[in-house]
């Protein structure tokens, strides 16, 4: 395959990655008008109907999905495109064919920040390629940042190579959480929100965006994320593909808290995250994510 033949020399790798990173930001540049409005208003109208109620799908996710979909066909017609508005009007999460190039788009994460202009709230889109990202773009439009990661070749915001918190214990930790779809099993999550505040953890913090949350650790806005202990909170691939890509390069800790998986099949990439799981630690430092990996496993074994 022609993208996998470049993986064997890295000067190509990084110059091809470049120029699709140069695409992929256009696609961001132009979401960013639509998004833009939203936070200045601090009013939700995009001129669609909402739907889903605690799970909302407003017609500017659509829209902006349709404009990246067209985008990268038009500039790759031979690989495939996995966004989470096609997949959410499926009610599946399709597996990733490991032979063919896959861009997983996710048009606004952090859709009910967006809903009440809340202004957290970005446009992921990541190329995974035989499972493993390979490259991942996050613009965010309300701070104007774009991050962008290639693998093997770092991870930068704003061309400024991205730096994580150097916290090693969570008396000096800001650790990011996030409830997102669940309202069952919301004992689980109280009762690890409350043993992490009890251990003297100095900041717990729920953004409302995966994708950031993942970003803010490779950034070193934030010592830790941990999301997936039910399957409510559990996020897809295209809240994972560009942002773990971020992580894994700027050289934080990540690792999946159990075996599940959005897919029943076996997970064949050799890449160190796998984008099909359904939880999540990210972490600046190995002895910050084990404290936290002590602490999370008991509540994600509870029956409760």
């Amino acid at each position: 395959h022609q993208l996998d033949q470049r993986q064997e020399d890295g000067a190509a790798v990084a110059d091809a990655g470049a120029a699709i990173v140069a695409k992929g930001g256009a696609h961001c540049d132009s979401l960013s008008a639509a998004l833009r409005p939203q936070h200045q208003t601090g009013r939700f109208d995009d001129g669609g109907a909402l739907e889903g109620g605690d799970r909302p799908v407003t017609a500017t996710d659509e829209a902006n999905e349709a404009l990246v979909r067209r985008g990268l066909l038009a500039a790759f017609p031979a690989h495939a495109v996995m966004g989470e508005e096609e997949c959410s009007g499926t009610d599946a999460t399709p597996d990733l064919a490991p032979d063919v190039p896959t861009w997983i788009v996710d048009p606004i994460d952090g859709t009910q920040n967006f809903v009440h202009g809340f202004p957290v709230s970005a446009v992921s889109i990541g190329l995974s390629v035989n499972g493993a990202a390979v490259l991942g773009v996050v613009f965010d439009p309300h701070l104007d940042e774009l991050y962008v990661a290639f693998r093997n070749h770092g991870a930068f915001l704003d061309g400024a190579r991205l730096r994580p918190d150097k916290a090693t214990s969570l008396d000096a930790a800001l650790v990011l959480i996030d409830p997102g779809y669940e309202r069952e099993a919301v004992e689980k999550l109280s009762a690890l929100y409350r043993n992490l505040l009890k251990a003297k953890t100095r900041a717990i913090r729920a953004i409302g965006s995966s994708v950031l949350s993942v970003c803010a650790v490779a950034a070193g806005r934030a010592s830790a994320f941990v999301i997936g202990l039910a399957d409510g909170d559990a996020p897809k691939p295209w809240d994972w593909c560009a942002a773990t890509l971020l992580a894994e390069e700027a050289g934080c800790v990540l690792e999946v808290l159990d075996d599940r998986r959005h897919v029943t099949t076996t997970k064949e990439s050799t890449s160190s995250f796998d984008l099909m799981s359904k939880s999540i630690l990210c972490a600046c430092d190995p002895a910050l994510a084990a404290d936290i990996r002590d602490r999370v496993l008991p509540f994600l074994e509870s029956p409760l």
